[in-house]
């Protein structure tokens, strides 16, 4: 009998024929299942875990902190005062002398002191610049600032200049300086005067304390002026005659109106010029009174009065 026709089926997972006198249950050996048998069967390493990995971080960890502990000591180190038995307000004390020490010393010679154009003399006629005004229950008014000429004493007159069409005059009932009460303030000095019988309203920031008839207050002045270029922080374009830009003396900004001369159409940045101004308001000034030119909040020249109206 041809075995041929014999086969009853095929193997579904050989593909291989299958005959009658063939024992069925006998699994065919296959391949594929042995493959992934033992691809399945593999187990998954997984790597051991460095044990030096955490030792090295918390090393570089104490390291650090080290570093920052050194550098915060070393810091406060420096930031110590050289006694210990200094409280805040001596340490206070010390260091607004020594800052006053140091800006007597730069205008020692008459220089004009960056930002506040104020110039120093000690033995020129008081004048006593104004910058904050307080009222202190039981005692009056306080005018605090920074002497920029002369000596003052407790009970001299001073007229208040500036701002105001009328010149006020009062008796000076104290100076402090530091919390503590002073017989005297001198040139460079920082300190509150207390003023006999004068309120609040009648005194502002920009006005000046002065020797009685040693300063004026005038609207209209000719100036020496240094325009700054556009290197130096000034313009970037010229101006012409009318310019209205607002010229700060000492404490106060007050606009002003520029009169070039007839033979001047424009003043180009860098140039040094005289000029006329006249301010909307009067201010405190005399012959060598120093002012900065600002525009948009920027100083863009600088300049000396030399005659005033």
């Amino acid at each position: 009998m041809n075995q041929n026709n014999n086969i009853i089926g095929y193997d579904s997972q050989t593909g291989q024929p299958i005959y009658g006198n063939q024992n069925t249950n006998i699994q065919q050996p296959t391949q594929q299942p042995q493959m992934n048998t033992g691809y399945t069967q593999q187990p998954v390493q997984t790597p051991p875990p460095k044990k030096g990995n955490k030792g090295l971080v918390i090393i570089a960890l104490l390291i650090v902190v080290g570093i920052v502990a050194a550098v915060l000591y070393f810091n406060n180190q420096n930031k110590k005062e050289p006694t210990n038995n200094e409280t805040p307000n001596n340490s206070e004390v010390e260091n607004n002398n020594e800052q006053n020490n140091e800006q007597q010393n730069n205008n020692s010679t008459g220089s004009v002191e960056e930002g506040t154009n104020t110039t120093y003399d000690e033995n020129g006629a008081f004048l006593f610049s104004i910058e904050d005004v307080f009222t202190i229950t039981g005692r009056g008014t306080v005018v605090t600032g920074n002497v920029q000429r002369g000596k003052l004493k407790v009970g001299d007159t001073v007229q208040i200049v500036g701002l105001s069409e009328e010149i006020l005059t009062t008796e000076v009932t104290g100076i402090e300086m530091f919390r503590e009460q002073k017989d005297e303030a001198t040139v460079g000095d920082n300190a509150g005067i207390v003023l006999k019988d004068i309120t609040r309203e009648q005194v502002q920031r920009g006005q000046v304390l002065a020797k009685p008839n040693s300063i004026v207050a005038a609207t209209k002045f000719d100036a020496d002026v240094h325009i700054l270029s556009k290197e130096e922080g000034g313009r970037h374009t010229p101006f012409f005659d009318g310019y209205r830009p607002q010229f700060y003396f000492r404490t106060t900004d007050i606009t002003g109106v520029v009169d070039l001369p007839d033979n001047i159409e424009m003043v180009s940045p860098g140039e040094d010029v005289s000029f006329t101004t006249t301010l909307v308001s009067n201010v405190a000034m005399e012959v060598g009174t120093e002012f900065s030119i600002r525009e948009g909040g920027r100083t863009i020249g600088k300049g000396t009065v030399t005659k005033v109206y």
